[in-house]
């Protein structure tokens, strides 16, 4: 198994939406297995750290993040390669939004794969473009 740990080292950042749950930054998240085209949304804390671990191994696992309260401030691949200087990110890299501010850093990585920000995450557009189709098979779970 392959895990990845980012923490949130600044504000609360997730959809801005009442519906999600609302995780005190002093508890921890349950484990939660989502089954392949399938996503998740949730409200991380100051200081609160999600562990994805991709049980496979070989499927991607696409990851955003938007500020708080305002949705138009979301992850920037482009502006974390500017930052950076880099296309791939690694354990320390502090990712970003579009209006520079940081969202989430990577504090662990034990994939053996590398993480491009080139790729747009959960570009339906693309898949259909590679010929695949219904690559999200449910409604995305908000909680």
């Amino acid at each position: 198994m392959a895990t990845d740990t980012i923490s949130n080292p600044t504000k609360a950042s997730s959809f801005p939406s009442s519906s999600l749950d609302d995780v005190g930054s002093q508890s921890s998240l349950s484990q939660q297995v989502l089954p392949a085209k399938t996503g998740i949304a949730l409200r991380l804390w100051k200081d609160q750290s999600i562990q994805i671990i991709n049980t496979y191994g070989k499927q991607v696992v696409d990851t955003w993040a938007f500020e708080s309260g305002d949705p138009t401030r979301h992850m920037s691949m482009e502006h974390i390669r500017a930052r950076l200087g880099k296309i791939s990110i690694a354990v320390g890299d502090t990712l970003i939004s579009n209006h520079r501010t940081p969202l989430l850093t990577v504090t662990a990585d034990t994939t053996p794969g590398v993480h491009d920000t080139l790729i747009a995450a959960c570009d339906e557009e693309r898949y259909a473009e590679v010929s695949v189709t219904h690559f999200l098979e449910y409604p995305l779970s908000l909680g």
